[in-house]
């Protein structure tokens, strides 16, 4: 297996709490190339204002156009499975990365038994479990609903072992229209819906209307940012620009630094209540407007891009003629 590596920080998903300090993971992704893999983790990566240097514990490895089954079944019934090779090689990959959480995307592609068949599905949930039982980790293991789970709302596919055998399920699906429960008239939404199916640790059935936002999902119910505001944050962005560089402090122009303006200035009060995205937009804008400029400083072996107001100049910088001085 030919293994990535990506950033992973501590965030709150959602609205709520995560782990306290980041840990090890390792996924795997068969319906997806590494290109589009990396694509939608940039975009996460973004939205919560992380670099992709402060990612170490994240590995993933795609495996699209491979045969990715992790365990097969045989004997007269098929009720007698054994581990595939591949199994043997995440067994390992697990172990010795020290993964605590580990992703298998998706049951079609690695589940190599008939679904139907109880005894298969929780033979296999149990040889994934035992990937992370010594750590006491989890696994998060992705599943298609069938046309049956779809229409009933259930989210199951095949045997309900799938429900009995693990702890925890959840479910994410596109609302359905008020007036109607033919799937066929549904048309396309960035609504989602994800409910707890089940929970051996907590209560079940809660739920959230989620929206898709530049590449993430987002909580519906959270705070819209409105044209007014917009133009509220870049004013105060500018603002704290100008409060930093004032002080010899140099801004990153990227967002997923923790020198960069975005960041620097939710630490002040006149921003801190500011959402992520208004102030990812209002530097943006204050770029295409020319009153945030980005500058090279730094020997040339060791030069870095910063962003500065136009109308001030960082200390150490070098002026050419046209620039303010």
């Amino acid at each position: 297996m030919q293994l990535q590596a990506a950033a992973a920080t501590c965030q709150d998903w959602l609205g709520m709490p995560t782990q306290a300090e980041p840990v090890p993971s390792f996924a795997l992704y068969c319906e997806d190339e590494a290109d589009v893999l990396h694509g939608r983790m940039d975009a996460i990566r973004k939205h919560y204002g992380v670099n992709w240097a402060d990612l170490e514990p994240c590995r993933f490895v795609s495996r699209v156009g491979y045969n990715n089954e992790l365990m097969r079944f045989w004997g007269r019934n098929r009720e007698e499975g054994e581990a595939t090779a591949l199994l043997q090689q995440v067994r390992e990959e697990v172990v010795n990365w020290g993964a605590r959480i580990v992703i298998i995307d998706t049951v079609a592609d690695t589940f190599g038994g008939n679904e139907n068949i109880r005894s298969q599905v929780r033979t296999f949930v149990n040889a994934l479990r035992a990937l992370v039982l010594p750590v006491g980790g989890g696994v998060i293991l992705n599943a298609h609903p069938s046309r049956a789970g779809l229409s009933d709302g259930s989210g199951l596919s095949g045997s309900t072992a799938w429900e009995a055998s693990v702890r925890a399920r959840i479910n994410l699906t596109e609302p359905k229209k008020q007036d109607s429960d033919d799937d066929a008239e549904q048309e396309p939404t960035r609504e989602r819906i994800l409910k707890v199916m089940k929970s051996n640790y907590g209560p079940a059935g809660q739920r959230w209307r989620l929206l898709w936002d530049d590449g993430v999902f987002i909580r519906a119910d959270a705070k819209s940012t409105s044209q007014m505001e917009r133009l509220d944050a870049k004013n105060k962005l500018l603002a704290a620009a100008r409060y930093y560089v004032s002080r010899g402090f140099h801004l990153s122009s990227l967002h997923g630094t923790k020198a960069s303006l975005t960041a620097k200035a939710v630490e002040l009060p006149s921003c801190k209540d500011i959402a992520f995205s208004a102030l990812k937009w209002a530097q943006e804008k204050l770029e295409e407007e020319g009153q945030l400029v980005p500058v090279d400083i730094g020997p040339q072996s060791r030069r870095r891009r910063y962003i500065r107001p136009s109308d001030m100049v960082y200390p150490d910088e070098i002026v050419t003629a046209g620039e303010p001085t």
